[in-house]
């Protein structure tokens, strides 16, 4: 019986609005990564996952970045994915920081299934900035290039987990149609 379930993926493909909806249909908990590097006290963990200064990197050096960053939390991850499955704890894991080598690690588990959401188009993910809500709730500022810089970051850190994913055999489902995600996700990990 699947445990754990693992859901990768750039920024603005869906992931937590995913997790959050398959844990109302599956009756399971969410950890977020965000939330776990944030309650961290391991100050090497949390520069290494530091918010990134997209005004000043280009693209390529930003997914690099974000690469180093799931790095960092590999070994993080993995023993709090050992801890939870010890508890008998079930639920969904998600965030950016999950990457193929750790699904590899995992993938021998059958209690645990790890999924990536990919999202390669830059348009779709520059609109899907543009919704989603700041922190202050204020609205974004579209104007000042920094979100389409971080559209194409994150359409190349997409297509580098997607390659990566396929290149090791490891299950990734495109973002969209949003609409048919969770039913895509779960069929796939049935």
């Amino acid at each position: 019986m699947v445990r754990i379930y693992l859901l990768g993926g750039s920024s603005s493909v869906g992931k937590t609005t995913l997790a959050n909806d398959l844990a109302v249909q599956l009756n399971i908990a969410v950890l977020h990564v965000d939330d776990i590097v944030h309650a961290s006290d391991d100050p090497t963990l949390r520069a290494a996952c530091s918010r990134l200064n997209v005004e000043n990197m280009s693209p390529g050096s930003l997914r690099e970045v974000l690469i180093a960053k799931g790095d960092a939390l590999t070994p993080l991850l993995d023993r709090l994915i050992q801890s939870r499955l010890e508890e008998g704890w079930q639920g969904i894991i998600e965030g950016e920081g999950i990457q193929p080598e750790l699904a590899l690690k995992l993938a021998h588990d059958h209690r645990v299934r790890c999924t990536f959401v990919i999202e390669e188009n830059e348009e779709r993910l520059l609109e899907t900035l543009r919704l989603r809500p700041t922190g202050s709730g204020e609205p974004r500022d579209m104007s000042s290039g920094i979100p389409a810089k971080a559209a194409r970051m994150d359409a190349r850190y997409g297509q580098w987990l997607r390659q990566e994913a396929s290149r090791h055999e490891l299950h990734w489902l495109a973002s969209h149609p949003f609409e048919t995600l969770a039913a895509r996700f779960l069929a796939a990990v049935s």
